[in-house]
């Protein structure tokens, strides 16, 4: 099943939308809601679309793993089959790509142990669509957040040879270090910031891959009041042009996230662990320091 195009998706909505207009009929209040559930759905699916086709990377260079999820997210709009194959077909998709044990596996598998009658006979039962919509969206918004795990994952991995010179000259430059150190602002103490920097070197230089995702996240909890900021999220989204605001979006939605999930979650029957390549955003964490420095050098003046 190839993903659909916009022209498809509105295609499918003119069909749908044109139903009652011609006047169609639904015979049951249950059908009338699957109707306009599928319709939001594939208007979800349009923006969707339309935020990939902004993007600048193109369907071309997309991940055939990420197209494969977005091809499972697809199937979903009028499923009607059996959803315990459904989500057993997934998760060796998910092993596939993640390995066994990764959240995703236990997650999806939680939700079909929370059907408690028939669940191969769920997404069919017109009775049952509430119910059927409420797990359609759990499984759609587990499948999103792999799909975001593994765009940062791509990412990280085009930037490998990054990595690399990451390992030889520092997660932060001595440059950076160094301007942080001249500066001499009365607005703000800098020696916990250089302390951290220089800390989320020696974790990272060491292969320290928790310690190095939660140094990068103490940073950003740590920076916000030098750009009169009460978080960093505001700093991402509400400071700079454009192109900042894109960069810090990395640190936001990717670095950040990843580091709460490996300080936020209990211990579980198997882990994985966090490897260098996950944790390198040595390049969008130097856009912030020079930004952090282009602000307090000119207040010494």
């Amino acid at each position: 099943m190839k993903r659909r195009t916009i022209e498809d998706i509105d295609k499918e909505l003119e069909h749908l939308m044109s139903f009652t207009e011609n006047g169609g009929g639904f015979g049951a209040p249950e059908a009338e809601k699957e109707h306009d559930r599928k319709i939001q759905f594939l208007l979800s699916l349009r923006e969707q679309e339309i935020i990939r086709n902004n993007s600048g990377s193109g369907q071309e260079r997309q991940s055939p793993k990420l197209g494969v999820l977005d091809e499972r997210i697809d199937t979903l709009v009028f499923f009607e089959g059996n959803i315990s194959q459904w989500i057993s077909d997934t998760c060796h998709l998910l092993k596939s790509i993640f390995g066994e044990s990764h959240h995703s596996i236990e997650d999806i598998s939680l939700i079909l142990q929370s059907i408690e009658y028939a669940p191969s006979e769920l997404a069919s039962d017109l009775y049952r669509q509430d119910e059927w919509a409420k797990v359609k969206e759990r499984i759609v918004e587990i499948l999103q957040i792999c799909r975001r795990e593994l765009e940062i994952m791509s990412a990280q991995f085009s930037q490998s040879p990054m990595a690399s010179l990451t390992k030889s000259f520092g997660y932060v430059s001595a440059t950076r270090i160094q301007e942080l150190k001249s500066i001499k602002s009365k607005r703000v103490d800098l020696t916990k910031l250089i302390r951290l920097c220089e800390e989320l070197n020696t974790a990272y230089a060491n292969e320290l891959n928790l310690a190095t995702a939660m140094l990068l996240r103490a940073i950003l909890d740590h920076v916000p009041p030098i750009f009169s900021k009460a978080s960093f999220k505001e700093v991402a989204s509400g400071y700079g042009g454009k192109s900042f605001k894109d960069t810090m979006q990395h640190l936001e939605n990717g670095a950040r996230k990843i580091a709460d999930s490996h300080l936020h979650v209990q211990v579980r029957k198997k882990e994985v662990l966090p490897t260098s390549l996950q944790v390198n955003f040595s390049q969008y964490l130097d856009v912030l320091l020079a930004e952090v420095i282009a602000i307090l050098q000119p207040e010494e003046a």
